[in-house]
């Protein structure tokens, strides 16, 4: 029993260790001292290869597009350009995308697939986790 304690906690050290790097070449790629992470298989807005984007809403912080990638639906989101704060604004969105780097290949957590700056201002492709399913703050527009 304890050797499989061990052999757990081991390997979830090994995982956090590997988060942390992923973390941290993200966090280099937004200092503009790397490029994007390797593994993601969206570094620019070249690789986004639909011209149909609909845009489902934003609230205080983002606005959030729907599209597709390879047939597949996927959200993109950026930072809202008219928000009162925009440190504050890009610091919340820069938040998310290392929680989603961080919790990548975690059950529940909506996959990252990537993202580029375009003008100081931050885009990132997520999987689309379903439909809304309730109206708020974060629905504004519809």
């Amino acid at each position: 029993m304890r050797l499989r304690i061990i052999a757990l906690l081991t390997h979830a050290a090994a995982a956090a260790s590997d988060a942390l790097a992923r973390v941290d070449g993200v966090l280099a790629w937004l200092a503009g001292n790397a490029t994007a992470p390797a593994h993601w298989p969206i570094r620019s807005r070249d690789d986004v290869k639909s011209k149909n984007w609909k845009h489902l809403g934003g609230g205080n912080v983002k606005d959030v597009y729907e599209t597709k990638i390879d047939g597949k639906r996927v959200v993109v989101k950026t930072r809202l350009t008219s928000a009162a704060h925009q440190d504050r604004v890009e610091a919340d969105a820069r938040g998310e995308l290392l929680y989603l780097e961080f919790l990548r290949d975690f059950p529940g957590v909506p996959r990252l697939h990537g993202g580029w700056l375009q003008s100081d201002r931050l885009w990132y492709v997520v999987q689309h986790a379903g439909e809304n399913f309730g109206l708020g703050k974060g629905t504004r527009h519809r």
